[in-house]
């Protein structure tokens, strides 16, 4: 069963217990008393929860409307479902007017005069500075009320009407920097109406660069005279995505064979496995691409060792395809390798070794030589100079249908489309053996079993 990516609603949903912090701007936001409009902002990275955090914060603000003297307007404002300066100007103000019109005959005259403000604006706003506040121009052809004017009647309307009005904008760090930029202008300028609060909901550095590129490295400045009131959302505990993971981990690995879990194995590499998992997103991006692939390949494949690859594939991807393009660096023991017979040798794997641990991962170093080191052994081998003679191991990996072993190597890459070309490797390694007719027939044996690689 793949897991759906989408934002939870509920309390009873919440795995990671955000529904405390939901219920805190909750509060803040029906609390907050005074006539003046406020803008709460909602800090955090893609894939960190934050449209999760306002669907909670909502459902949290509902069941608050019973404690207080007035129901609150909440209005949703998807903002990437609009394209063009024009587009999002018309459309807030629409959505704006519409729901204001719902709630009945007292709203119906600002409802109508919402919109005629909204098409003013959108034909004649001019971009401020940092910190200016400058009114749009007036637009002659639109009757003769000029944009202040029918602002200052707006903003007189909803101060006598005294309701509150939350407006919530997610997904702001989704837009272009001129998208971006025009949000923040009507939430700043266009829209900073008397009991309108507002919450948006994005990824802070991604805004302020954006801001920045616009008005001169100063779009932090900028973002703090929108911004009135931050929260951040708060880091999820190692500890909670552990178990999560583990969970799902656990139904997985009962679809393999009996028997071919060795908890001594896991012991040795999960930590390093979990590390490349930082949020839910993660999870359920490695658990969807997982268990797609489990059903094809479980009887064939170690599940440590599938798990770990999987991880590979998923979050770097480039890592995955060079060792899958370098197979005769990565199969079998160092000293049961014929292409090994030298120091001149083991230096041309060390350097497929080095290359590999040059990827950038989520991994440190030294995590990723752990992880890379115990699903191939001959990583450890070459880097150590091991040259025991013994054949036991490679007979126990081929039963335990190890990623390291010959025989089931290319299981593990099966599903993906190999690079047809001869590796870089393969073709260092002909010319290095040029003038040695038997290495040179070896070398050209394991080009042709290994398919160029």
């Amino acid at each position: 069963m793949f897991i759906s990516d989408q934002p939870i609603a509920d309390d009873g949903e919440d795995l990671l217990g955000v529904a405390a912090f939901a219920h805190t701007i909750g509060e803040a936001i029906v609390r907050y008393e005074a006539v003046s409009g406020l803008v709460f902002g909602l800090f955090g990275k893609w894939g960190s929860g934050k449209t999760s955090i306002l669907n909670l914060t909502l459902r949290h603000i509902e069941r608050l409307m019973s404690t207080v003297p007035q129901k609150l307007i909440v209005i949703r404002f998807d903002p990437w479902m609009f394209s063009g300066q024009d587009q999002l100007f018309l459309q807030f103000f629409e959505q704006l007017a519409t729901q204001l019109s719902a709630q009945g005959d007292g709203f119906q005259e600002i409802s109508r005069q919402m919109r005629r403000y909204g098409r003013l604006f959108a034909q004649s706003y001019v971009p401020s500075d940092p910190g200016s506040e400058r009114q749009p121009r007036s637009v002659p052809h639109e009757a003769e009320v000029d944009i202040s004017s029918l602002k200052q009647d707006l903003t007189l309307r909803l101060r006598s009407r005294a309701q509150k009005i939350v407006i919530v904008i997610d997904d702001v760090d989704r837009l272009s920097d001129d998208e971006i930029r025009q949000v923040l202008q009507i939430v700043k300028s266009a829209a900073n109406f008397p009991y309108v609060v507002y919450l948006l909901a994005f990824d802070e550095e991604i805004v302020s660069a954006a801001l920045s590129r616009t008005y001169n490295g100063r779009g932090t400045e900028y973002l703090e005279k929108v911004i009135q009131v931050g929260f951040r959302v708060p880091a999820v505990s190692e500890v909670k995505l552990y178990r999560i993971l583990s969970s799902h981990l656990e139904r997985l690995v009962d679809q393999f064979p009996r028997g071919r879990w060795d908890e001594g194995y896991w012991n040795s590499v999960y930590r390093s496995f979990f590390q490349l998992f930082t949020s839910v997103r993660d999870i359920n991006r490695y658990l969807n691409t997982t268990q797609f692939y489990v059903g094809l390949l479980s009887e064939e494949t170690n599940p440590i060792d599938f798990f770990l690859i999987m991880a590979l594939h998923v979050f770097s991807p480039e890592l995955y395809a060079y060792i899958r393009d370098n197979r005769r660096y990565f199969v079998d023991r160092a000293f049961d390798n014929p292409l090994i017979a030298n120091e001149r040798d083991r230096a041309r794997f060390r350097e497929v070794h080095a290359q590999a641990l040059s990827h950038k991962t989520r991994l440190r170093k030294g995590q990723l030589r752990e992880v890379l080191e115990n699903l191939f052994p001959i990583v450890r081998d070459i880097a150590e100079n091991v040259s025991v003679d013994t054949s036991r191991g490679q007979r126990t990996w081929g039963t335990q249908k190890r990623i390291c072993s010959a025989d089931h190597f290319d299981t593990y890459f099966r599903l993906t489309i190999p690079d047809e070309r001869i590796a870089d490797s393969a073709l260092r390694a002909l010319v290095a053996s040029a003038d040695d007719f038997n290495r040179l027939t070896t070398e050209l044996q394991y080009l042709i079993r290994d398919g160029g690689r």
